[in-house]
This record gives structure tokens, sequence and C-alpha cells, in this order.
């Protein structure tokens, strides 16, 4: 139950970032709507200044500094059109870490990466002490065996033999060697 607490946790956490960095990026965008629709709305201006300076009689004089002017109010608008444009691109990025919220990212993959060792070793260890278990099982049910007919092979040896070989038998059982 606690486990699922911190899933649904970190999947909010994760959410709640996703929607603040969406909304950043509907901000910015919207910031650089509003300087192209400036920018836009100066055009007509200049556009129609620059009618008037050209439906203007032409004089044959060669005065350059009209032309200069113009000139120079067209290098201003290729500027501000190229620094809208060089605005609107986005960088791009391969990101092995996250630029932001590092310490939900490290949670979530190492909580995982922990919990998922901790699985592996307890499978292995179990899995180790279940091969250990059967081995000395069948070790054990061998050796019950082997006991098994050798105790049956000594009492039909006791009895069917006479007195003597059952006190010697008897006396073999009692000076035996303990283990």
């Amino acid at each position: 139950m606690e486990q699922e607490h911190k899933y649904e946790s970190a999947e909010n956490d994760m959410t709640k970032m996703v929607l603040e960095e969406i909304s950043t990026e509907v901000h910015t965008l919207n910031q650089n709507i509003s300087d192209v629709i400036v920018a836009l709305n100066v055009l007509p201006e200049k556009i129609d200044r620059l009618k008037q300076e050209l439906q203007q009689p032409v004089t044959v004089k060669t005065d350059l500094t009209r032309l200069e002017h113009i000139e120079d109010s067209l290098r201003v608008l290729h500027n501000t059109v190229a620094e809208l444009n060089y605005h609107k691109k986005r960088p791009f990025q391969i990101l092995l870490f996250p630029e932001q919220d590092r310490k939900l990212f490290y949670r979530i993959v190492f909580g995982r990466w922990l919990l998922y060792l901790l699985i592996m070793l307890v499978l292995n260890h179990t899995y180790k002490w279940a091969i250990h278990y059967t081995d000395k099982k069948t070790e054990l049910q061998f050796e019950t065996l082997k006991t098994d007919r050798i105790h049956k092979a000594w009492i039909e040896l006791y009895n069917s033999r006479n007195k003597n070989l059952k006190k010697l038998m008897d006396k073999a059982i009692i000076n035996r060697p303990r283990n």
C-alpha cells in the first residue's frame, strides 16, 4: 500500500514536472509570438513611411543620404527578423540526465535498481539453499539405505546362528566405537 502511494506520488511529481515544462514553453512561445506581432505592427508604419519617401518627387540632385537611410532601415529590419528567427530555433539535445528535478530522477531510478538487485540476491541465495538442501537430503537417503541393509544383515545373521556367535555379536555391539 505504501509502495503504491510512493509510485503514485512519483507519477504525480513527474506529471507536475512535465506540465511545468510545457507551461514554460507555452509562455516562451507566447512571448515570441507577441514580439513577432509587435514587429509586424511596426512594419506597416515603416513601409508607409518608405512609400511616402518614395512618392516624393525625384530630384535630379544626387543626394545619397536618403538611400543610405533606407538601406540602414532595411538592415535594421533584416536584423530584427533574423533575431526573431534565431529565438524560434530550438537546440538539438540528447540528455543522459535530466536538466530539472534530478533528485526525483535518482530516487526513482536507483530505488528501482536497488529493489531489483535485492530481489535477484534473494532469488540467488534461495536457489543455492534449495540445491544444497536437496543434495543433503539425497545423501541422507543413501546413508539410510546403506545402514538399513547393514542392520537387516546383522539381524538376519544374529537370528540364524548359534549362541556363541550371538554372544560375540552382542560383545561387538557393546564395545563398538561411538561416532
